[in-house]
C-alpha cells in the first residue's frame, strides 16, 4: 500500500481460529479505540467468523500452516492505518480514551508503543510484563513460528502505563491446558529441529515445562539456554530465566543449584522483584533469617517502585508482582521481625536486672512509650519465658527441602 493511501489512524490486527468463547470479550474491549479490525482466520469451525462479523471485522481465510509468524504478518499486510495494534483473541484491552490521540501524535522516531500485559489465571494475576503492540504501519514483521517476535526499527519501544492487556491464553481447563501445553511444545521442537541455533526456543521450552510442573525437564532445557549465552548476547539473553531456574531447582529439593543461580541472580538483577521473592523464600527453606530479611525488605521496596513506574521490570517475565505476594513477603518479615524482637525482650530483661533500679525504671518507661501504642505491655513481655525465633516456611510443593543434587538431562 502507498504511504499516501495509509490513513491517520488505528487497525488492529489479529489471527484466530475457533475462539467463539474468547473473540466476543476481546473485540467488545477494543471496538471504541480502533478505526479498523482485521482478521486472519486459519480455519475456524465454530461461531469465530459469526462473531467477528458482528463486530464489523474485515475478515481473511487463510489454511493454518504451523507458523504463528507467518499468519501474524499476513494480518498485518491489510492494514490501512497509521498505526497496527497487535492482539490476540484470549485478551482484554482496557485503555484510557484520550491515549488515542497521544498514540496518533507521537514523534515520528517512535515506530513501537508498549503496555503491560497482565496474564489472569483463576481471576489472580500470576505474572506481567511490558510487551509491544503498537506499530506504525509497515515497521514491524514477525519471526518465529510459536511464540513470535516482533522485529521493528528502533532500539526499544516507548512505553504507556495508561493502557494495558489482560492475558487469558492459560485461563484453562486441565484438558484444554495440557492440549495447548502439547500443541505449543511441539512446535518448539519444531522450531528447533528447522534451526538447531534458534536457541531461544530453549528459553520457552524452559518456561513451558516449568508452568507444567516438569521440572526435571525445565532444568535441562534452562541449563541448555544458559550455556549459549555468549553466543546469544547481552541484549538476547532473557534474564527471565533466572527465577524459573531458581524455583525449578527448590522444587526439585536441590537448594545448592538454587543457591548457584540465585548468586548469578543477585550480581545481575539487585533490584528485581522476582529476585527478591527468590532470596526471601531461600532465606526460609534454608533457616537464614538474614537472607529472608534482605530479600524481604528488598522486595517490599522494589514493590512500591512497580506502582508508580509499571516499565520498572522492562520486558522481562514478572511473576510475583501482585498483592498475595506482597502480602507473603511482609507476613514473613513481619513474622521473623516480631519473634526476634520478643526475643530480643528477654535479654533486655536478663541486662536490666544487673542495672541500677532507676536507670532500668527510665529504660522500661522509654520502651513502653514506643511499644504501647501497638498494644503490648512491656512488664509483662519481658517477664514471659524467652521466644524461641521462629521462621514460618513458605508453601511447598512435596516436603521440606534438603540438600541434593540432580544430575543435568541433555536435551536429544
Amino acid at each position: 500500500m502507498k504511504k499516501s493511501e495509509i490513513k491517520n489512524g488505528v487497525s488492529a490486527c489479529m489471527i484466530v481460529r475457533d475462539e467463539q468463547e474468547n473473540l466476543g470479550r476481546c473485540l467488545e474491549s477494543i471496538k471504541n479505540f480502533v478505526d479498523e479490525i482485521i482478521i486472519v482466520d486459519t480455519g475456524s469451525v465454530d461461531r469465530t467468523v459469526e462473531i467477528a462479523e458482528g463486530y464489523g471485522a474485515r475478515i481473511y481465510h487463510h489454511p493454518w500452516e504451523d507458523n504463528f509468524s507467518l499468519h501474524r504478518n499476513q494480518s498485518l499486510s491489510y492494514a490501512t492505518y497509521s498505526w497496527v495494534f497487535v492482539i490476540d483473541a484470549d485478551e482484554e484491552f482496557f485503555h484510557d480514551s484520550k491515549l488515542k490521540a497521544w498514540l496518533l501524535n507521537r514523534p515520528a522516531e517512535d515506530v513501537s508503543v508498549a503496555l503491560a500485559l497482565h496474564d489472569i489465571r483463576e481471576g489472580v494475576k500470576v505474572m506481567d510484563y511490558n510487551t509491544a503492540r503498537f506499530f506504525r504501519h509497515g515497521a514491524v514483521s514477525y519471526q518465529s513460528m510459536v511464540h513470535n517476535e516482533p522485529v521493528f526499527e528502533g532500539k526499544r519501544a516507548a512505553f504507556c502505563p495508561g493502557m494495558y492487556i489482560k492475558h487469558y491464553g492459560y485461563d484453562l481447563s486441565p484438558e484444554k491446558k495440557q492440549a495447548k501445553f502439547e500443541r505449543t511444545v511441539g512446535l518448539l521442537n519444531k522450531r528447533l529441529e528447522k534451526q538447531p541455533d534458534d536457541y531461544l526456543a530453549l528459553f520457552y521450552l524452559n518456561q513451558m515445562y516449568a508452568g507444567a510442573g516438569r521440572y526435571e525437564e525445565a532444568v535441562g532445557f534452562g541449563e541448555d539456554y544458559f550455556s549459549h549465552r555468549d553466543i546469544l548476547g547481552e541484549s538476547r539473553f532473557n534474564r527471565a530465566i533466572y527465577f524459573t531456574m531458581i524455583r525449578s531447582y527448590t522444587y526439585l529439593k536441590n537448594l545448592e543449584k538454587a543457591g548457584e543461580w540465585l548468586d548469578i541472580a543477585l550480581k545481575e538483577l539487585p533490584d528485581d522483584l522476582d529476585i527478591a521473592l527468590a532470596l526471601t523464600e531461600f532465606g526460609l527453606n534454608t533457616r537464614n533469617p538474614e537472607l529472608l530479611t534482605m530479600g524481604a525488605r528488598n522486595y517490599l521496596r522494589l514493590y512500591a517502585k512497580f506502582q508508580t513506574d509499571p516499565s520498572a521490570g522492562d520486558n522481562r517475565f514478572i511473576h510475583s508482582n501482585n498483592p498475595e505476594t506482597h502480602a507473603f513477603c511482609a507476613f514473613q518479615l513481619t513474622t521473623y521481625q516480631l519473634t526476634d524482637g520478643f526475643a530480643t525482650l528477654q535479654v533486655l530483661s536478663k541486662s536490666l536486672a544487673n542495672c541500677n533500679e532507676e536507670y532500668s525504671k527510665g529504660l522500661l518507661e522509654m520502651l513502653q512509650k514506643s511499644l504501647g501504642p501497638y498494644g503490648i505491655n512491656v512488664r509483662q513481655a519481658v517477664s514471659k519465658s524467652p521466644v524461641k525465633n521462629n521462621i514460618v516456611p513458605m508453601p511447598m510443593k512435596g516436603k521440606q527441602i534438603k540438600n541434593k543434587r540432580v544430575k543435568k538431562k541433555r536435551r536429544k
